[in-house]
């Protein structure tokens, strides 16, 4: 499980960072971190765990939410900007 989380961390990254539009990184983050994402079905085996695998899977699996919502924020600012400064230079061009 350890090794699944860490590659879906890894996947997730690559994807978020590569999302070139707000659509496409509302997609990855649904397809990742949405109720039926990739990580919430990673985390279905967590109950078969013994309490002290459940309690560092859980650690770690937190800690990849937390990076990949972390990810997820700075792309949308990243792309937020991009957008605001490509509509501010089509509305100059206009004038």
């Amino acid at each position: 499980m350890k090794q699944t989380l860490e590659r879906l961390k890894s996947e997730a990254l690559t994807v978020v960072g590569q999302c070139a539009t707000s659509a496409e990184l509302t997609a990855a983050e649904i397809l990742y971190l949405g109720r039926k994402g990739k990580l919430a079905e990673a985390l279905k085996d967590l109950p078969a765990l013994s309490e002290a695998e459940r309690r560092e899977m859980g650690k770690l699996a937190n800690e990849v939410k937390q990076a990949l919502t972390r990810a997820v924020a700075d792309q949308r600012q990243k792309l937020t900007a991009e957008e605001l400064a490509q509509a501010s230079t089509a509305e100059a061009s206009r004038s």
